[in-house]
């Protein structure tokens, strides 16, 4: 799976060292309309946060008064033991990405994307230009582009950006599914090698379990919670917010050892018709034997912009364990609970077995009666 979207946590790593960024009571309204109400949160230096909730809760918001866009009402923004209310946007060390998509109209895409750009980061800028397509675009203007286009020029000139702060309102917004994959790569790279503070905006759960050290949930305008990826999988499932949770009811999650197992924590070992050989095979996955797998019969195959969601079945008659069976668990561990219809993940990245892909394609469009999908838990995954 995507390891490589997985992180520390950095709230660990620098438990004793002050937060690179504090809030304290941030309150916000617009034509009377309470925005905000008491945001508090402190930020660990180099931390990804991400800012999860539903259209109107207030993420937005809180994005423009750290970048210095917007002024609270009420509160207290500390950047780095400082008083940031009245510093200028220029003065904060951000850069920015908003849905708005912050470029300059009178300058060309390459003017926008060179001029404040990381001399360090040149290289890496090209590879990126020539990446999201926009090399035939590059001596046109914004008001030129396309929503696509002009998403992928504001994301790069973000992330070529020399300052600390990287701010993303919902980045991937207007981008294709292929760009999309990019675009994450792309900003957990630079998020990692550039040591960044990132605050990323989006209401899609999948983006923020990949991408997050920690998660923001807002709510109404509050902080609702505040916690690690699989914490808050958790507080969302447990909750009955479904709508973070892609739309998968707690009825279609294995339970584990007391957890619910996530559909990204699953490995695809095969995919095989009944009395054929099979179609795909993860020989490293599948010669793990540390691992149980389980055969499920395929329902369903359906693309979720950014991964691909398997619905499978189990009926008494058609799965049964290929390794470690029941009767090798240990005793003291409960038994893996199995529901009749389990929904698996697979995250579309650049790295993504291209044979497998070709195959998911194909399942989307095609006939899907009859196959059989190998998989395992794989456990090691946001654990």
């Amino acid at each position: 799976m995507a390891k490589s979207f997985l992180m520390t946590d950095p709230t660990e790593r620098n438990a004793e060292a002050p937060p690179v960024l504090s809030l304290h009571a941030i309150s916000k309204s617009f034509r009377g309309r309470e925005i905000l109400r008491d945001v508090s949160l402190n930020i660990a230096e180099n931390e990804f946060v991400v800012l999860l909730g539903a259209s109107g809760s207030g993420k937005s918001t809180l994005l423009k008064i750290i970048a210095g866009l917007e002024t609270p009402d009420r509160g207290e923004l500390r950047i780095r033991g400082t008083d940031a209310r009245h510093l200028q946007p220029n003065q904060r060390d951000c850069a920015f990405s908003f849905q708005s998509n912050a470029c300059y109209d009178h300058w060309t895409v390459h003017q926008n994307l060179y001029h404040s750009a990381d001399p360090d980061r040149m290289s890496a800028l090209s590879d990126w230009i020539d990446a999201m397509e926009l090399r035939p675009i590059l001596n046109s203007k914004p008001p030129q582009l396309s929503g696509g286009e002009l998403g992928r020029v504001s994301l790069l000139r973000s992330l070529a950006s020399r300052k600390h702060f990287l701010l993303l309102d919902e980045p991937l917004a207007q981008l294709n599914p292929r760009f999309r994959s990019i675009a994450k790569e792309a900003i957990t790279k630079v998020h990692r090698e550039r040591n960044h503070t990132t605050f990323y905006v989006t209401h899609d759960l999948n983006e923020a379990m990949l991408l997050a050290d920690r998660i923001v949930f807002l709510t109404n305008g509050k902080v609702a919670n505040v916690a690690p990826p699989r914490a808050m999988f958790e507080l969302l499932l447990a909750s009955n917010e479904e709508y973070f949770s892609a739309g998968v009811p707690r009825s279609h999650l294995a339970i584990r050892n007391g957890q619910a197992v996530l559909p990204q924590q699953w490995k695809i070992c095969s995919i095989h018709s009944l009395g054929s050989d099979a179609v795909f095979v993860d020989r490293e996955a599948s010669n793990d034997g540390d691992s149980e797998q389980l055969e499920l019969q395929l329902l369903r195959c359906r693309w979720g912009a950014g991964y691909w969601e398997l619905s499978l079945s189990n009926p008494n008659s058609g799965i049964h364990q290929t390794r470690k069976s029941s009767e090798q668990r240990n005793p003291e561990s409960p038994p893996e609970d199995l529901p009749e219809n389990l929904i698996v993940h697979v995250i579309d990245t650049p790295w993504l077995p291209k044979q497998l892909a070709t195959r998911l394609q194909q399942l989307e469009n095609g006939s899907r009666a009859g196959l059989i999908i190998r998989i395992r838990h794989e456990r090691t995954l946001l654990d």
